[in-house]
């Protein structure tokens, strides 16, 4: 039988962060510029050793090559020194994932597990009779409307957990606002936005590689927790998306998330990781971040014996968020 060559993998020059944190507060950030892994995770077909030494020869070239999200059978030791390379594993996570196959929606959910279509339809049900018995749903991708999708989006971000606390919201920033209008320009952005009597209380914003949709920012309005705005914006993206008909792969990325355990047809452990040369500089760096992790790590697990965790996590989430208001 003839062997089937794996398919060649695709990088993009990309510039990336360490974050420095203690629980859920950053207080440092180093950046790196170098190449990124574009193939999504349903395509690599190499392992990480294999991919680890054709990596070799780009960092004579780059300053570092990062993997967001490669795919392992077990979870990486957290770093790997070389005469050749510092290979440095940020976080192994699950990655969460919607094969479309161009089935409709209602082939969707009957895929799903009991549990999660009644959990989904609890959840849509509880959104109705908050909202009036409404749904209010648009979708956003030629460049006007694009432009109008962000000026919507961006000051509902900056209400959310994810900006305030984390600063991971929708990026106010003239880069990515050229981003966003480069991919309307080439059919390859998709904006969602739910709205409450013509407010907007959630948002989604997904860029595309290939059929491959890429769930990049979402965020929902926190005065309306309690609606699961978030589960209902998505229950009518992948609505959207099935009638669409593009695109055979929904990525929620790696890290858990309800929504992501709801929605996701697949799953796969996979590991973020970073390339460097073997410098001294690199290894000092990489060692203190990792300490960083480890302690962190340590205090978290101390407040959970103690039965203080959530307690503390809401005490220092209401103060960053008073302090950022």
């Amino acid at each position: 039988m003839a062997v089937v060559p794996a398919p060649a993998l695709e990088w993009l020059p990309a510039r990336r962060s360490l974050r420095f944190t203690f629980g859920e507060y950053c207080f440092h950030e180093t950046w790196c510029e170098g190449l990124e892994l574009l193939t999504h995770v349903t395509r690599i077909k190499t392992s990480l050793d294999e991919t680890t030494a054709a990596i070799v020869p780009l960092l004579q070239r780059h300053a570092a090559i990062i993997l967001p999200s490669f795919p392992v059978s077990a979870r990486p030791a957290p770093l790997d020194l070389t005469r050749r390379y510092l290979r440095y594993t940020l976080a192994t996570d699950n990655h969460y994932y919607i094969e479309l196959d161009r089935s409709s929606f209602d082939e969707y959910l009957r895929g799903l597990s009991r549990h999660h279509r009644h959990e989904i339809q609890r959840k849509l049900r509880r959104y109705l009779q908050a909202s009036g018995e409404a749904i209010e749903f648009r979708r956003y991708s030629t460049p006007q409307e694009a432009r109008k999708f962000y000026a919507l989006a961006r000051p509902l971000s900056a209400k959310t957990y994810q900006d305030r606390l984390l600063a991971r919201g929708l990026p106010d920033a003239d880069a990515f606002r050229a981003e966003l209008d480069e991919h309307a320009a080439r059919g390859t952005m998709r904006g969602y936005l739910l709205f409450h009597r013509e407010q907007p209380i959630a948002f989604g914003y997904c860029t595309a590689v290939d059929d491959c949709l890429r769930f990049a920012f979402t965020g929902y309005d926190p005065a309306l927790a309690t609606w699961s705005p978030g589960i209902v914006l998505v229950h009518e993206m992948v609505r959207s998306l099935a009638g669409e008909g593009r695109f055979a792969v929904l990525d929620f990325g790696s890290g858990e998330a309800q929504y992501k355990r709801l929605f996701a047809t697949a799953s796969q452990l996979c590991a973020t990781v970073f390339f460097f040369q073997p410098t001294l500089g690199h290894l000092i760096k990489l060692l203190a971040h990792r300490c960083c992790i480890a302690g962190s790590d340590r205090c978290a697990a101390a407040a959970a014996r103690l039965g203080i965790k959530a307690r503390l996590k809401r005490l220092l989430r209401a103060r960053t968020a008073a302090r950022a208001a």
